[in-house]
């Protein structure tokens, strides 16, 4: 499918996204290069929230559910690969660099992965 990417001069407190799902949905909204601590801050929940419901005023009172930090290495582009380590050894298959699409990419990359490990190639 055809996504947009586009600069929003009209908020610039912040990134903000709302991912649906069945029975609920993610908001996020922060891009925080080199910061590798898995503390919540929630200053940065309260302002994620706070956008979002700006995009969606429905989600104003909802209950939150969780609070989830994630670690999103990234590079240029995703690479899922197996590396070759011997005969007799393990296979190592990869699966990284997904930055912050892992909630859409993630589930096609796992398709690759299974693929590699059922057929080798």
């Amino acid at each position: 499918g055809l996504t947009l990417s586009m600069r929003d001069e009209q908020h610039p407190a912040g990134r903000a996204y709302i991912h649906p799902r069945t029975e609920d949905c993610i908001l996020g909204g922060t891009l925080d290069e080199h910061r590798w601590d898995t503390e919540v801050d929630l200053a940065a929940a309260e302002s994620i929230l706070a956008r979002c419901e700006q995009i969606e005023p429905r989600l104003a009172g909802a209950e939150v559910l969780e609070h989830v930090v994630g670690l999103r290495p990234a590079r240029p582009t995703v690479l899922v690969q197996e590396s070759p380590t011997g005969p007799g050894r393990a296979r190592l298959l990869h699966n990284y660099g997904h930055g912050g699409s892992g909630v859409t990419l993630g589930w096609g990359c796992a398709e690759d992965v299974l693929r590699l490990a059922r057929t080798g190639g």
